[in-house]
């Protein structure tokens, strides 16, 4: 089933690289992606290096805290850390000032991921969310790299997928990977397709072992008692239960994975009857390159 697969890789690559090279045409981001995800990447510093991966800003963002532990315990320790995303390389650089190698996954094809692993020559492998590549397992496996998913999870739906394909993922799953599931569901499903149900642990999630700082909040009025509503102002002890009940809502900046779809989120806040309340240009939404930062607006009610 494995050598089915590799064939069926081997067919759809000439597609993807292509489509690789159409969108580094127009979109500055991409380009130089395309030599690392074949492999050639930078190779490390030293042997044994940590091998973090975090497929998109929101991984990237719950891995800082990963990384600067690592950092703080083992100063010399060389890491490793790769996203597939460039929103996430970007968010991985803005983080990771010094310290850490950042780079793009390889495709899962043998020859990438063979050139890639003899380029960075990790010690272990850390893998956050959900990333089943059947090529990389086999050939960590392979050269005994111990891996490690963290927060993992599956959904019911991955599930009946993966079933279809059981030989596949049953032999993928079973080179002594570690699994930190996020929840006992999780956990079961992961045994469901295969994994050895000794190796398999609930963990939680690590985006919630984060300190993140306090964030402001913004009142709005107040909800009317009972008795204010009937035009009774009511004893003191109704106000002093009224105003214990007062509700403060919190502006959440709302950000776009992928900048160039801004736009798309302000006709999105417009039909929504909402408006914008904060845009980092003057002069309006406008479609602009992912080269730039993100537009962080925060939508409010219009009244």
């Amino acid at each position: 089933m494995r050598l089915l697969y590799v064939l069926l890789i081997y067919l759809v690559a000439p597609l993807v690289i292509a489509h690789e090279v159409w969108k580094a045409l127009f979109n500055p981001e991409y380009r130089g992606r395309l030599r690392q995800r074949l492999g050639f990447v930078q190779r490390a510093t030293r042997t044994g290096s940590v091998w973090i991966h975090a497929v998109s800003v929101g991984e990237v963002q719950a891995a800082a805290g990963l990384v600067s532990e690592l950092q703080r315990r083992y100063p010399t320790l060389p890491i490793v850390l790769t996203t597939v995303t460039p929103t996430g390389a970007q968010r991985a650089r803005s983080l990771f000032k010094e310290g850490v190698q950042i780079c793009y996954l390889p495709y899962d094809l043998p020859g990438s991921v063979g050139r890639f692993l003899d380029r960075i020559s990790p010690q272990v492998v850390v893998i956050l969310e959900t990333e089943i590549w059947p090529t990389l397992y086999h050939q960590l496996g392979q050269r005994r790299i111990p891996l490690l998913l963290g927060s993992a999870r599956v959904s019911t739906r991955s599930v009946d997928r993966y079933r279809r394909m059981a030989s596949l993922f049953r032999d993928t799953l079973s080179h002594g990977i570690l699994i930190g599931a996020q929840t006992p569901a999780d956990a079961d499903r992961f045994r469901a397709i295969g994994a050895a149900p000794g190796r398999v642990q609930v963990t939680g999630n690590i985006k919630y072992d984060l300190k993140s700082p306090p964030r402001p909040s913004m009142p709005v009025a107040p909800c009317a008692s009972d008795g204010e509503r009937s035009g009774r102002s009511g004893s003191p002890a109704a106000r002093t239960k009224a105003k214990k009940k007062l509700h403060w809502r919190r502006t959440q900046p709302c950000v776009p994975a992928i900048p160039i779809r801004c736009c798309c989120w302000c006709r999105v806040t417009r039909s929504a009857s909402m408006r914008c309340a904060r845009c980092c240009a003057s002069a309006g939404c406008r479609m602009r390159s992912a080269a730039r930062a993100p537009c962080r607006r925060r939508a409010t009610r219009s009244s």
